[in-house]
């Protein structure tokens, strides 16, 4: 881990036990690539703009942590430990209408069906799966990403008072909600968790719920992630047969992507999170992200680099009945993603 603007080089080892420590070799090239670019768009140690990434190569245990340990509004990244708290509670094949909850909440991102997920989660009380969702995070030891009560879903909605928790994070440089942040290392960890399940490798979530998740939940887990389509973030840094299985979000003054990105030579996960004081253009962010995406594939994937990030548009419509992931969902058995 290393925080800017002195850059050093610590192995960052992973939050399970006897888990092999890689020799960190990424911190010294991409890390430093990447920290040097964030300075020239303006994301410093001081001012008004902060960013942290968090890498993780899944082939050889290589990571890195670049401005590490502070706290930010989770946006809809916090959806992805309601999808895995969600399996944690839910037994057996999956609905329809569970699957389209589940296809809802990330690739539409809506936050009415994220709050039926709660609901479910908390035994028909949303305010009670907030707090399993975070319970869950804190078994496993990324106790500093939490979500306490329910997203909003109406414009006026009284706001539940639920107050807030005190985490090892830095909570005050970005002004993150009380009730909903993420540390972008917290949900790295939880990805590549996702994944060796989905592979049949353990990991972190087998270490500590070794009973409650299958081989194939954690595959649905991943055919969720890999349904959502935006064309920018973690995308635009990307060719278009790479296949990026992602969950992004974005309010006012923070916006940020997390996924699993895989290509012909790597397997990695890949965080990013930007603030702004007061307001972030995404006219700056989206392009960022993109290039701190592309940073990564070309370090990762040396024989297929990319030359420039893509322009794209982010779709008007989203619909999980009309997308090939209802039927992968509901599939009996799914294959790995390689």
């Amino acid at each position: 881990v290393f925080n800017y603007p002195t850059l050093t080089t610590t192995v960052c080892g992973a939050p399970w036990d006897d888990a092999p420590v890689a020799a960190g070799h990424l911190a010294d090239t991409l890390g430093v690539a990447m920290h040097e670019y964030l300075l020239t768009q303006g994301f410093g140690p001081t001012g008004d703009r902060i960013a942290s990434v968090f890498l993780l190569d899944l082939r050889t245990g290589d990571t890195f942590t670049l401005n590490g340990g502070v706290a930010y509004g989770g946006m809809s990244l916090t959806k992805i430990p309601i999808l895995v708290t969600y399996f944690l509670a839910h037994d057996g094949p999956l609905s329809r209408d569970d699957a389209f909850l589940v296809a809802d909440t990330m690739m539409c991102s809506e936050n009415l069906t994220t709050n039926e997920l709660l609901a479910q989660i908390g035994d028909g009380d949303a305010l009670r799966g907030a707090g399993r969702v975070t319970a869950t995070m804190q078994q496993l030891g990324l106790g500093g990403t939490f979500i306490l009560r329910p997203y909003t879903v109406r414009e006026g909605e009284p706001v539940i008072e639920v107050g807030t928790i005190t985490t090892g994070a830095d909570q005050s440089r970005t002004l993150p909600d009380p009730t909903n942040q993420i540390v972008p290392a917290d949900l790295g960890w939880l990805l590549a968790s996702i994944y060796q399940c989905a592979q049949g490798e353990g990991g972190l979530l087998l270490e500590h719920f070794p009973d409650a998740f299958t081989v194939q939940e954690c595959r649905q887990m991943l055919t969720a992630l890999d349904a959502n389509a935006v064309g920018v973030f973690l995308e635009a840094g990307v060719p278009s047969t790479a296949r990026v299985l992602h969950k992004h979000g974005w309010i006012g003054d923070t916006h940020g992507d997390a996924g699993l990105i895989i290509g012909p030579e790597s397997a990695y996960v890949l965080v990013v999170a930007l603030y702004g004081r007061d307001w972030l253009e995404f006219e700056l962010s989206a392009p960022v992200i993109g290039e701190l995406s592309r940073l990564a594939w070309n370090a990762l994937n040396p024989s297929e680099p990319l030359a420039e990030i893509a322009s794209r548009v982010v779709p008007a419509d989203c619909d999980p009945w009309a997308d090939p992931v209802m039927a992968a969902l509901l599939a009996p058995s799914l294959p790995g993603i390689e």
